[in-house]
């Protein structure tokens, strides 16, 4: 199995990451004891590859999967649902196809759809974009959003890894509909 990201250890906005490595077919849950927020989108940034660090080595292709309520949007055009599958690269019977598949609609505003919608729609922009590592995570979701990610992820590229980042306090919740290979556990300095 080839590495696709290595961490020497890192501390990301008061989280401390611990050495790991995720590679191939991974499916990890990176455990933080802090609040959803900005901190958050910071290390999935840092992970997948988009902050390089001296300590963070992301060794393949990767998408960076941000929720909408993680991005400061103030000033930023809204897009849809077709536009946004458009500029990802997809044909425009490809991102009608993916739309229908998930049941939205494509004049439907991306900001406005419901998280896992987002998620969903996201984690096919990426494997559609041959990505061999997907950053994102399932905070705020209702079980039922993280049984529908679940599903997805389970059926994802072979040679594709993923890396949610979940709060602590849902691993045992988390766990038991998302199948992780491994949980790494972070701390706070």
């Amino acid at each position: 199995m080839h590495p696709a990201v290595i961490c020497d250890g890192i501390t990301i906005a008061g989280i401390v990451l611990p050495p790991f490595e995720v590679g191939g077919t991974d499916y990890v849950g990176l455990a933080c004891p802090t609040d959803y927020g900005s901190s958050w989108a910071e290390v999935l940034e840092v992970v997948g590859g988009k902050h390089p660090t001296s300590e963070v080595h992301c060794l393949v292709s990767s998408s960076v999967l941000i929720p909408s309520a993680m991005r400061a949007s103030r000033g930023q055009r809204r897009h849809s649902l077709i536009e946004r599958a458009l500029k990802a690269g997809l044909s425009q019977a490809g991102a009608e196809d993916l739309i229908v598949d998930l049941r939205l609609e494509s004049d439907q505003i991306y900001e406005d759809t419901q998280l896992h919608s987002q998620l969903l729609f996201d984690l096919r922009l990426a494997w559609s974009q041959r990505s061999k590592l997907v950053v994102f995570s399932t905070a705020g979701l209702a079980r039922s959003g993280y049984r529908s990610v679940a599903l997805a992820v389970s059926g994802r590229p072979n040679d594709c890894a993923a890396i949610d980042v979940i709060h602590v306090a849902n691993i045992k919740h988390d766990k038991a509909d998302m199948k992780y290979t491994k949980i790494i556990q972070c701390g706070l300095i």
